[in-house]
């Protein structure tokens, strides 16, 4: 799976099209979907030709780490 075909349905499972600009806590990532992306991102280091929505996909894995780290 790719980072935008992750972020695409991880946005779906909350009726969104696109982020609608609220705090990243209040998407509320359960540990499954925290477990996939991290999975996504490992197979899909950053390059050029994986890049669409890459970056949203690590900093809400970066929030969600820091959230469940401290």
């Amino acid at each position: 799976m790719k980072p935008h075909e992750w972020y695409k349905e991880f946005l779906g499972k909350r009726n969104l099209e696109q982020s609608d600009g609220r705090p990243l806590y209040e998407y509320r990532v359960k540990e499954l979907e925290f477990i996939k992306l991290q999975e996504v991102l490992k197979n899909n280091p950053i390059n050029y030709e994986s890049l669409q929505l890459w970056d949203a996909c690590f900093v809400l894995y970066a929030a969600e780490w820091w959230e469940k780290k401290l």
